[in-house]
């Protein structure tokens, strides 16, 4: 089976099992009388099937191109190199996007629900309690359900800019935006945590399936070739100069929120102005130098990653050590950076590190360094 073919089976393996789960979730919906709170259970429930499921898919289609390499004898590093060239592993990452996608419609159909059931009321309203990162989620979500109104179903968040977006449409994503600036703590400590035991969960049921052998025993110079191979100039806003599938995509509608406006850009500046922003594998990342020309000013921007060996004039500060390693801290605290408010470590991280320890380890460092409210966005 060729691995376009492959990659596309196990796509409709994924929509299938979606299919499925939100098919058992509105006939429960529609035979029972429920609260609030057990629709949203379920719709969490829904969220963390799938993605449970899409990350089983995902561990499948990596055995399968492991298979094929070991069955014609081709070393690791003639794999690691077909896989760059013929994208593979953008291939595989957008898969595990299109299945988050699909999981997070469940979700969204289900809150559908509580908003109609509950008389209209106003789901832009961040909730007490609600972090940062949870409301930006859900907008996400409420954003896309809005536009879904007059584009349909399968529009490409990725391949909209602010002109293709209608003035209702942007009034309704300054709206989300005015929310997120609105950050209540009352009750937010119980919330976070819940949050986070969620989203540690799904990454604990994911690390027995991961299989990433990009970078192996062969070496720093063979391996930091073939990450040249791949998207290594990701920007905070604009989604131009990447490879691939890469080019649609930047740090922001990624791991923050899918679309860019100067409303977007405005919350922005609220969350990185005077704050220590540390990059995970930033590659040749220029991230200040695109925030300072949109008005934001960080107090820092390091980029961790022991991959590039001759940093580009311009480019954000490098600190040459993998985010696994023990000595991180250490390694960062000798070029004064004590804490981080913003973490960011982009869908290549972690999955270029090769074992379940490595992944760990990272977590750990994550943990060691994060300042307290601050936000570790993987």
């Amino acid at each position: 089976m060729k691995v376009s073919e492959l990659l596309t089976a196990k796509q409709e393996n994924v929509e299938a099992g979606e299919r499925r789960d939100t098919a058992e979730l509105n006939e429960g919906v529609g035979e029972s009388e429920v609260s609030d709170g057990e629709l949203r259970e379920l719709a969490s429930n829904a969220l963390s099937g799938v993605e449970k499921q899409s990350s089983e898919i995902l561990s499948g289609a990596e055995e399968s191109i492991k298979t094929a390499g070991d069955n014609v004898g081709a070393a690791p590093e003639t794999i690691a190199t077909a896989r760059a060239e013929l994208a593979l592993d953008s291939g595989l990452a957008t898969l595990g996007r299109e299945a988050k996608r699909l999981a997070e419609d469940a979700e969204s159909e289900i809150r559908s629900v509580i908003g109609s059931e509950s008389g209209g009321q106003d789901e832009i309203t961040r909730h007490l309690g609600e972090s940062q990162a949870a409301y930006f989620e859900r907008a996400s979500n409420l954003a896309t359900v809005f536009l879904e109104k007059t584009r349909g179903k399968f529009f490409d968040p990725y391949r909209l800019r602010e002109d293709d977006l209608t003035d209702n449409e942007k009034s309704y994503i300054a709206a989300l935006m005015r929310e997120v600036a609105h950050d209540d703590r009352q009750g937010i400590g119980e919330q976070e945590k819940r949050d986070t035991e969620k989203d540690l969960k799904i990454i604990e049921q994911s690390l027995s399936a991961h299989n990433f052998p990009v970078v192996s025993d062969y070496g720093k110079e063979a391996s930091e070739a073939v990450f040249e191979r791949t998207a290594r100039r990701r920007k905070l806003f604009e989604v131009e100069g990447s490879k691939g599938s890469g080019k649609r995509e930047s740090y922001w509608n990624t791991l923050y929120f899918p679309y860019d406006t100067k409303d977007t850009r405005a919350a922005a500046k609220d969350i990185f102005d005077g704050k220590t922003v540390v990059l995970l594998g930033g590659g040749h990342s220029r991230l200040r130098e695109e925030m300072e020309q949109n008005d934001i000013s960080p107090r820092e921007v390091v980029n961790v990653d022991p991959f590039v060996s001759d940093p580009e004039p311009g480019a954000d500060t490098v600190v040459p050590v993998s985010a696994s390693d023990t000595g991180f801290i250490e390694a960062l605290r000798q070029r004064g950076i004590v804490e981080a408010d913003e973490i960011l470590a982009e869908y290549s991280v972690p999955a270029y590190l090769e074992t379940a320890d490595e992944i760990a380890q990272m977590l750990r460092n994550i943990d060691s360094l994060l300042a307290e409210g601050g936000f570790a966005r993987i």
